[in-house]
């Protein structure tokens, strides 16, 4: 029968697989600095430095909302 001859395929991830990222997480596409936020709605900033203090001011507002 066939299926017995059937052999599994080795699955593993590219090297240049990339992971989603997460809500909250810093990450360089292109010439931006981009991180993903409130309904995956993603921001886009210039500077590293300038995607971390925006990220710290939109975690400091969702935190005091709670």
């Amino acid at each position: 029968m066939v299926l017995k001859e059937y052999e599994k395929k080795d699955i593993r991830k590219s090297p240049q697989t990339k992971t989603a990222p997460k809500k909250g997480e810093i990450y360089k596409e292109n010439n931006l600095w981009k991180f993903m936020w409130v309904n995956n709605k993603v921001r886009n900033y210039k500077t590293k430095e300038e995607a971390e203090i925006s990220l710290g001011k939109l975690s400091g507002q969702a935190e005091s909302k709670t």
